[in-house]
């Protein structure tokens, strides 16, 4: 069977990249996807907020939803 990616982030480039970084120290792989970038090099403008998402293959998934969920648990604080 064939890995699947799971998108378990959507939202700004910068929490993206922060959360990219955590999970590569827990030894997750990850891949961010920005639909913004995208838009722009093929010339045109779909989402001007610049929403990236970020994705984890399906066996790390729920490692890494209780990752970040932990993290925005503690901003809450």
């Amino acid at each position: 069977m064939e890995d699947q990616l799971i998108c378990i982030y959507s939202g700004s480039q910068i929490n993206a990249n922060f959360y990219k970084e955590v999970l590569e120290e827990e030894n997750i792989e990850s891949t961010i996807r920005n639909t913004r970038e995208e838009s722009l090099h093929a010339g045109f403008v779909t989402d001007p907020e610049g929403t990236c998402d970020l994705f984890v293959f399906d066996q790390n998934a729920e490692k890494a939803l209780q990752i970040i969920k932990k993290i925005e648990d503690s901003k809450s604080e």
